[in-house]
């Protein structure tokens, strides 16, 4: 008979096995285990398996060295072998000990003492009373069932919804206050945290110089006589200096050379030029009379006229105030940048301490020129940090509820949302960065009306009376307002989780 053989490989399972089994035409199906891998160990894949080979018309074997599968398969009755040739060569029958028969069906014997089995059925199952069958009692008892619903359904059903409006009335406080950096939380005393705020901004700006510098721009010059002192002819060399006797000498240099001859009162004239610029250069006559130098000891020098020529030119010039005057200028601008800046770190309704603004650090101050240079313009780069102190709103509120709280009559709750607080003081610094100031608080306070109290005096009771027991134990602004669920019961449910109150105030 023509085999079908199959191999498994590790990863298949009953279903794949099934579908590879569906692709033979042959009346014996061999299924092939791997040597490695465990694969359909339990009982019911077997099972399964073989159910399948016989609606496919087929005997099934298998090949495997698997002890736990070749125990199923033989407790199954299906051929198991260990090599395919042993498969192919042998017969495929399975041991007459391992077939299975059907068992056969015997029947239960019967019970053989009725009697005691009918007394045991009456016992379990007694018969109903007679009267129970009769009308009179079965409309009795339909009566009474109808009469309890009525009775729960008196009890659940009717609801209420009652509205009422508690008066109100106005607290208001008056309250000094004081803000210190050193504070984390708020006083009952009056004392808020404040909290530190920076900002760095910068900007330049520029000025007119008002200052005036002179700046040498021309040379003097003129002519100097010199006579020979000795009875020894002199040379006059290029670049001989002479100078005046002031404090500091002005110098002036030959710009040409010369000969004396031997014997006193000899003379010669040169011509000089002063060696710096400048008006200073310009000396009256006989100013220049020393010689520096060793030919001092036998020359005497004087300028017959009056040196010239030599001019400054006028430059404006930065001066101390204009450097002070920018920085204040340009600080001021910065520090009303500052201040939108801390503006804008607030939160709506904090409140800034414009006084306690000041400087913590200047990261940059540059002038241009630098001092002493002249120019027409000063200008300063200014980078600065800027410290200043506010106190929160959230801060402001909380002390302003503490205290408010602390003065509230008895009987009276605060209305949501109704606190308004107002500044009614400037801001006075009481020493540094220790400001004070007045603010008014101001809320609505309204009737507290517990609900389980309210409801457990009404209950019962009917709506006019309901309502008036209600305004004389609370005071009320308007009539109380009572909805009946049906509309058309009489009462007030006896059931105090049937009764809703509303109690909200009119702002």
């Amino acid at each position: 008979m023509k085999t079908q053989i199959l191999r498994l490989d590790p990863h298949d399972d009953v279903t794949s096995t099934c579908d590879k089994m569906n692709w033979g035409q042959t009346g014996r199906v061999l299924l092939i285990w791997p040597e490695h891998g465990r694969l359909l160990r339990r009982r019911v894949d077997l099972v399964l398996l073989q159910r399948h080979s016989s609606s496919l018309g087929a005997q099934l074997a298998l090949v495997t060295s698997d002890p736990i599968v070749r125990f199923n398969a033989r407790q199954l009755a299906i051929p198991v072998f260990k090599s395919l040739r042993q498969a192919q060569s042998a017969h495929w029958r399975v041991e007459r000990r391992l077939r299975k028969r059907p068992a056969p069906i015997t029947q239960a014997p019967l019970p053989q003492n009725y009697d005691a089995l009918e007394a045991m059925r009456q016992v379990a199952h007694p018969p109903a009373q007679a009267w129970l069958a009769q009308p009179a009692a079965r409309i009795a008892f339909f009566t009474l069932g109808v009469l309890a619903v009525l009775a729960l359904a008196a009890i659940l059903l009717p609801g209420a919804q009652v509205s009422l409006t508690p008066q109100t009335k106005t607290q208001t406080l008056t309250l000094e206050v004081r803000a210190s950096p050193d504070q984390d939380n708020i006083n009952l005393s009056g004392i808020v945290p404040a909290r530190a705020l920076t900002a760095v901004v910068e900007g330049r700006d520029l000025i007119e110089a008002s200052g005036v510098t002179r700046n040498p721009d021309r040379t003097a010059s003129g002519k100097v006589v010199f006579t020979n002192l000795s009875d020894k002819p002199v040379s006059l060399p290029l670049g001989l200096v002479v100078r005046d006797l002031a404090d500091p000498p002005v110098r002036f240099i030959t710009i040409q050379s010369g000969e004396l001859e031997a014997g006193p009162g000899i003379t010669t004239t040169l011509s000089v030029r002063a060696m710096t610029p400048g008006e200073a250069g310009n000396l009256p006559a006989s100013a220049l009379t020393a010689i520096e130098g060793s030919l001092g000891l036998s020359l005497a020098a004087t300028n017959p006229l009056p040196t010239q020529g030599g001019s400054d030119r006028r430059l404006p010039l930065p001066t101390s105030q204009d450097r002070q005057k920018l920085y204040e200028k340009l600080e001021a601008a910065l520090r009303q940048s500052a201040q939108a800046e801390f503006e804008e770190q607030l939160s709506p309704g904090d409140l800034l301490f414009t006084q306690t603004l000041t400087i913590t650090h200047v990261l940059e101050q540059s002038y241009t020129p630098a001092e002493g240079q002249p120019s027409g313009q000063l200008e300063l780069s200014l980078r600065l940090e800027y410290q200043a102190y506010s106190a929160s709103k959230g801060d402001i509120d909380n002390l302003a509820t503490v205290l408010l709280d602390a003065n509230r009559p008895e009987g009276y709750l605060p209305l949501p949302d109704s606190l308004v607080v107002k500044q009614v003081s400037p801001v006075v610094m009481e020493r540094p960065n220790l400001p004070h100031w007045k603010f008014s608080a101001q809320r609505m306070l309204y009737v507290d009306i517990p609900p389980a109290q309210a409801i457990n005096l009404i209950l019962g009771s009917r709506p006019a009376e309901a309502a008036e027991q209600l305004r004389a134990a609370w005071p009320l602004s308007t009539a109380p307002v009572i909805n009946l669920s049906p509309a058309w019961w009489p009462s007030l449910p006896i059931l105090p989780f049937r009764i809703t109150i509303d109690a909200h105030p009119r702002r």
